[in-house]
């Protein structure tokens, strides 16, 4: 879901603080928006300050700011001002700026996630709040193959001489070469590559992440990279 309507926005990157804006870690950061919000009858038995922030969480909470990045909490007011009531409406419209927690990780980020599907195109990995990260096929290790039987990659380790030995006959790896499969469920490191937003102008043509990720793009999507040492799945490495 996308947030729709006129707002105005400043954001912070990084890890320091950014004029009077901080950021909270390095994958999310606070944004500062500055929107008029209405408040309907039905609220005005709360307090005007909870139902603002209730008009709010409702508009942007889990839902995607154009080229910002996914709202995941509300934050804190910087101003809010008297209430505005047009003539013929009955809602109060607030005119506000606040702060959302937003999450936008930074490229060359390294983040960690469950692997929740895969196919010839890649896999996807879920953060449990965020679903739409893609690893495609040229950001995973060399001899990283897909089994078609099976729908699962795998990752042949070279030895020690970066050589893997292949059969002559069907040029992929021997068995006696160590596997370690890219198995659903399983716990992966990535690194962030690219932040992808989709704009309504945008239709159709998806290609391989519109096949992997789902029927539509989505409006936030992340492209990451496991061909690193140190990447892929964690317990590889322990």
């Amino acid at each position: 879901r996308r947030v729709h309507g006129e707002f105005t926005l400043t954001y912070s990157r990084g890890i320091r603080t950014v004029s009077k804006y901080t950021c909270l870690c390095t994958m999310f950061v606070l944004v500062l928006v500055q929107d008029t919000i209405p408040v309907q009858p039905s609220d005005f038995n709360r307090d005007h300050v909870s139902s603002v922030k209730h008009a709010i969480e409702d508009k942007y909470v889990d839902k995607v700011i154009p080229d910002v990045g996914l709202a995941v909490a509300f934050y804190d007011f910087e101003q809010l001002n008297e209430a505005v009531i047009h003539p013929g409406e009955g809602a109060a419209h607030f005119k506000a700026s606040f702060r959302l927690v937003v999450f936008r990780p930074f490229q060359g980020e390294v983040i960690e996630g469950t692997i929740s599907g895969q196919s010839v195109m890649g896999i996807k990995v879920s953060l449990g709040f965020f679903d739409d990260i893609l690893v495609p096929p040229m950001k995973m290790a060399p001899l990283t193959l897909f089994h078609p039987e099976d729908g699962l990659w795998e990752w042949f380790k070279p030895d020690e001489h970066g050589h893997v030995a292949l059969d002559p006959n069907t040029n992929r790896p021997l068995p006696e070469v160590p596997t370690y499969p890219l198995e659903k469920g399983s716990r992966v490191r990535l690194k962030v590559v690219d932040v992808k937003f989709e704009t309504p102008k945008q239709s159709g043509g998806g290609g391989g992440a519109e096949v992997l990720l789902g029927t539509q793009i989505p409006p936030m999507a992340i492209v990451g990279d496991i061909s690193s040492p140190g990447l892929g799945c964690v317990d590889w490495w322990e």
